[in-house]
């Protein structure tokens, strides 16, 4: 199995899509017609980038995301009502909650992977995320997008590539 450990704010949630809306509207409540009961919908073009992702690997999606704080019922919900592409198969754990474990905060999210990936073996993994707090031995597997425009072509050719083993 491929999976995708996926950020979603500076990863789908784009400050470049969240600024257009908020000028389309002005004047008018822009999150009325961008959100739902879930939050604020995700930037299409973003979403046209994990797509094609998805349609090159077939890779599945674990949330690495704050948002995964909902639960997993919660974030396959949300999958299904927005029809977003992909199939949200887990989250990670969270360390928060573990207080007693130690780490190092510096690496908090890419320990909570390692922590999934040491109970779900994979054939091959990406870390898609805007925040750079994995694991040294995790760089080659992460794709580092910046946080106003998402995933761009080039983020997700490396991910292809990443996922592939090309």
């Amino acid at each position: 199995m491929k999976v995708i450990f996926l950020d979603i704010d500076g990863v789908l949630n784009t400050e470049v899509f969240i600024t257009a809306i908020h000028e389309l509207f002005k004047g008018k409540n822009p999150h009325e017609k961008q959100m739902d009961e879930y939050g604020i919908r995700f930037d299409p073009l973003a979403l046209r980038f994990l797509k094609r992702i998805i349609e090159k690997t077939g890779a599945k999606i674990v949330i690495s995301s704050s948002w995964r704080l909902s639960g997993l019922k919660r974030m396959q919900e949300m999958w299904q009502a927005r029809n977003l592409c992909g199939e949200v198969i887990d989250i990670t754990p969270c360390l928060m909650s573990k207080s007693k474990l130690p780490f190092d905060e510096r690496f908090e999210r890419g320990t909570e992977i390692k922590m999934w990936l040491d109970e779900n073996p994979v054939e091959s993994y990406v870390i898609i995320d805007d925040d750079n707090d994995m694991l040294p031995e995790q760089q080659d597997n992460f794709v580092m997008t910046n946080q106003f425009y998402g995933i761009t072509l080039q983020d997700a050719e490396k991910a292809i590539k990443i996922l592939n083993g090309n």
